[in-house]
């Protein structure tokens, strides 16, 4: 499993962003999805991720969410198309939003593998499309 922090930094470069809330977000979401074995449509990203995350920081739900949402923008404008398939496997036509993103990321990182390889996926587990 790759480290999320030294990933999303090694993409994202320096940036004045405290990025703590979208390592811990994506490390929640690989936590449940991997060691609790969460199935990806039970996860509600604002009670089970954002709130975890907002203890963790002692910050507000609300305030973790926006953080997330614009790190995941300022990711996907650091992404190139090598990257894009890397990670996610195929072409979007449309940034995705927050919470596919952290799947994707989560999928990656913990695999090393881009979500939408058709090996690792398993049949029963609805994929996350936006």
């Amino acid at each position: 499993m790759l480290n999320t922090e030294d990933f999303l930094r090694r993409i994202l470069g320096p940036v004045r962003s405290d990025i703590r809330p979208l390592v811990l977000a994506v490390d929640v979401t690989a936590e449940l999805l991997y060691q609790e074995q969460c199935r990806e449509s039970d996860i509600h990203v604002s009670r089970d991720v954002y709130a975890n995350v907002a203890k963790q920081l002692n910050k507000k739900e609300r305030t973790v969410a926006k953080a997330v949402q614009r790190l995941t923008s300022v990711l996907w404008d650091a992404f190139d198309q090598e990257l894009v398939m890397q990670v996610i496997g195929k072409k979007l036509a449309y940034p995705p939003e927050p919470r596919a993103m952290l799947f994707y990321l989560a999928f990656y990182l913990y695999h090393e593998e881009a979500y939408h390889s058709a090996d690792n996926r398993n049949p029963f587990e609805p994929m996350v499309s936006f």
